[in-house]
């Protein structure tokens, strides 16, 4: 956490980015499971993880830092996706904002996409789902 009360990461590429779709086929999922990953992994190792954790009810949760786009599918198979301001922006090719009615917009946005988003921003926290939407201070 900065003095500002921003969050503060510091990323140091290494052994998350050598995962293979390999290391990750032998993990076991159940139906009750929550499986959690971020884009230090590699995206093809979180998407097979997440299409096996799909077919059996499981639930996952992605949070797509460092930003980058997605491959594709990928999206589809998250039912969590936790992001910060400036990955929503990324993802949805929008521009970078504190307002919270072009936050709202751009994650509403992805409502199609994902069961359900939730958006960190260094004020208020959003959360979306299919079904209805709380912002918090």
């Amino acid at each position: 956490m900065s003095h500002a009360s921003e969050n503060t990461i510091v990323v140091v590429s290494g052994a998350n980015a050598h995962l293979t779709e390999a290391d990750v086929s032998s993990i076991e999922i159940m139906p009750d499971d929550i499986v959690i990953s971020q884009f230090e992994v590699s995206q093809k190792a979180i998407y097979s993880l997440f299409q096996r954790a799909r077919v059996v009810g499981a639930a996952t949760i992605l949070n797509p830092a460092p930003a980058g786009p997605f491959i594709h599918g990928l999206l589809s198979l998250v039912s969590f996706l936790v992001l910060n301001e400036t990955e929503l922006a990324l993802l949805t090719q929008t521009p970078h904002t504190d307002d919270m009615d072009e936050l709202l917009k751009a994650a509403r946005s992805l409502q199609t996409v994902s069961h359900q988003a939730q958006i960190y921003h260094h004020l208020a926290g959003i959360y979306l789902s299919l079904s209805w939407e709380n912002s918090y201070p």
